[in-house]
């Protein structure tokens, strides 16, 4: 997350994602993005759920 990179596929959101976890898929989102991300422990789609909020 310092640099912009999130686990694209976490663990304990398998349930949300759809996806099972993927240790090696990072994507990019931005350093600000991944530290919001990162610090309140959501995963992409939880995040861009918050945005449209």
């Amino acid at each position: 997350y310092k640099y912009g990179f999130i686990n694209r596929y976490p663990a304990d959101k398998t349930e949300i994602t759809g996806t099972i976890y993927e240790p090696w898929h990072y994507r990019y989102v931005g350093k600000q993005a991944a530290m919001e991300i990162y610090s309140q422990n959501l995963c992409l789609e939880e995040y861009v759920e918050q945005l449209r909020l």
